[in-house]
Formats: structure tokens, C-alpha cells, sequence
């Protein structure tokens, strides 16, 4: 039994992007990576998707036509914007969301979901704490080039003359990678610790606030209860066009779980040094969000996670 898995194999810089403008520019990249993928769908007898929508729903769209059984783990976020994506899915033989509210989207439009549950759930569970230290902030600048060049000084200003310990956390260990980091740092009064990938979620327990940019960390942030401001900004041109595309009322993972607001949001015009050092002490104290978080993280929770999946997306190959 062969199973295509679609791999980049390339920088994560070339990969990642932000927004429209970003994508435009990598184009020809992406049509390389679709050429090459394709022609490897009919060696498969089975197509494992993990996220990444964009290549993603196209690939599927190929499989389907070829006849092939597909699996997609992390589906699109229909549920944000585009809800036609969820249509799409239907030719799925498996589809492995991360949250119960989106399965249950899914199987009300008779997509083949399961749900078991989130698996950092799984995974937070075996990570051994750090004690808290009072003062110490949490610094998330994202993981993506372009989104690093937009938040980080922000972020980094609105922390100049704080008597806290600043603690950055670097999404990606790489020489080139640390020295865009450095590089940035270096342009501000601020003595900031660097916080290696394998070290995230021992430190992460430690924070007495954070400030994050939108995504997966926004949530990891809420497993070890730290109060947290939730940033975004992208280019206005791509702004503009997804305003009208999104269709909820929060942007951070922990507020659309939780229906209401949890962490403030900080989002395009709105993210700026002044408006950000403010927020930044009116946030509430850890046992004030306590409850809420841990609400949110049981209706995660569940056993054997991963193997569970395993043995789903076997029956679809056996």
C-alpha cells in the first residue's frame, strides 16, 4: 500500500507566506510544488493531507478525480471563511478536525468526520512545568518572515522600560533565522532572552503575561493559563479583502472556543505601541481566566488521540 504525502521540499521561507501580496510572489514556487505533486497521486493508493488548505483542496480535487481514497487531518478552516471549502471535503474518505464544533459542522453537511480529540492535548499533558515567575513576559512574534518584520518592533517598543524579564520565543532554531531575530532586537532598549523551539512549552509555563500573535500558540498559551494579548496585522490590501471574508465575531482560537473574550485582541490599526503597553497591564491575573481555560481544554481532551486516528485511517487502507 503506498501513501503520497505531500511534502515541500524547500526553506519554510519560501513556504510560508502572509497575506495576498506574499502570495503573488510565490507563485511560480507554488505551481512547481503542484507539478511535482501531482504526477505523484497516481503512484498512491491513498493521499494523507495535513492542513495547508491552498495546495491542499487542489490536490484533493486531483485524487478525486483519479479515483483515490484521500485522508485530510487539520481541514480548512471553513468555519472562519469560505464555508464552500466544506463542500469540497465531502470527496474525503476521512476528515480528522481539531475542534467538536467543526466536526459537527462537518457531519450536519455529510462530510465523513471524526473527532477524538485535540492532540496537544495529548501532547501539553507530558511537558514538566516551570514555576511561575512573577514579571515575566512571554514575546510570540510569529513564525513567517513578513509577519515578524510587521510585529516584532511593535511589540518590542511597547515593551522598552518595562521592569519585567522579556522572554522571546523562537518558532524556528536556524542560524538565519536567530540572526533576523537579533537583528530586529538589537534596534530597541530592551534586554530580551532567546527562547530555543525544544524549550517553548517548559518556559511557556513560567509566563506571567504574553503577547502573541494570532494562531496555534494562542491556544498552547491558554493550556498553561497565561493571560495573553493577541495581536495581528497584515498588509492592507490583504486586510481589506479577508475583512469581508471572515465571518467571526473573535480571531484568537481561545475566544472562538470559548464564545466570548478570554484574551483581548489587538488587531490591524489597532496594534500599536501605546494602545499595546496598555492593554498589556490591564490584563486580568491568571486565576481570573483560570476557569475559562480550563473549560476550553476539557472539551479538547481525549485518549489515545493519536492512536485512534492511526487506526481510523488504517481500516480506510486495509
Amino acid at each position: 500500500m503506498k501513501i503520497l504525502v505531500p511534502k515541500i521540499r524547500d526553506t519554510i521561507e519560501r513556504a510560508s507566506m502572509m497575506g495576498l501580496t506574499d502570495l503573488i510572489g510565490r507563485i511560480p514556487f507554488f505551481f512547481n510544488v503542484w507539478s511535482r505533486l501531482k504526477k505523484g497521486i497516481d503512484e498512491a493508493d491513498i493521499l494523507l493531507l495535513i492542513d495547508f488548505s491552498g495546495l491542499n483542496l487542489r490536490l484533493l480535487d486531483q485524487a478525486s478525480k483519479s479515483g483515490k481514497s484521500t485522508v485530510y487531518f487539520i481541514p480548512p478552516k471553513f468555519w472562519a471563511w469560505c464555508p464552500e471549502r466544506a463542500e469540497r471535503l465531502k470527496k474525503c474518505s476521512l476528515v480528522f478536525p481539531l475542534f467538536p464544533f467543526e466536526h459537527e459542522q462537518l457531519l450536519n453537511l455529510g462530510v465523513n468526520s471524526f473527532y477524538f480529540g485535540h492532540p496537544l492535548s495529548e501532547e501539553l499533558q507530558k511537558i514538566p512545568l516551570k514555576k511561575h515567575v512573577r514579571g515575566r513576559i512571554g514575546i510570540f512574534p510569529g513564525s513567517r518572515p513578513a509577519e515578524i518584520e510587521g510585529t516584532l518592533p511593535v511589540m518590542l517598543k511597547s515593551l522598552e522600560g518595562s521592569n519585567g524579564e522579556c522572554c522571546m520565543f523562537l518558532a524556528d532554531d536556524s542560524p538565519a533565522f536567530k540572526n533576523r531575530i537579533r537583528k530586529i532586537v538589537s534596534g530597541f532598549k530592551l534586554p530580551v532572552n532567546l527562547i530555543p523551539p525544544a524549550e517553548k512549552y517548559e518556559w511557556m509555563s513560567s509566563l506571567d503575561r504574553a503577547i502573541a500573535c494570532s494562531g496555534t500558540v494562542v491556544l498552547e498559551l491558554s493550556y498553561f493559563e497565561v493571560p495573553t494579548v493577541v495581536v495581528y496585522r497584515t498588509s492592507w490590501l490583504s486586510y481589506l479583502y479577508f475583512k469581508r471574508k471572515v465571518i467571526l465575531s473573535h480571531y484568537s482560537l481561545p475566544n472562538i472556543l470559548a464564545g466570548k473574550e478570554i484574551y483581548p485582541e489587538l488587531i490591524q490599526e489597532d496594534f500599536r505601541p501605546d494602545y499595546l503597553r496598555q492593554t498589556l497591564l490591564e490584563l486580568p491575573e491568571q486565576d481570573e481566566i483560570s476557569g475559562d481555560c480550563r473549560k476550553l481544554w476539557q472539551s479538547l481532551a481525549g485518549p489515545d488521540i493519536y492512536r485512534r486516528i492511526a487506526d481510523k485511517i488504517n481500516e480506510v487502507s486495509a
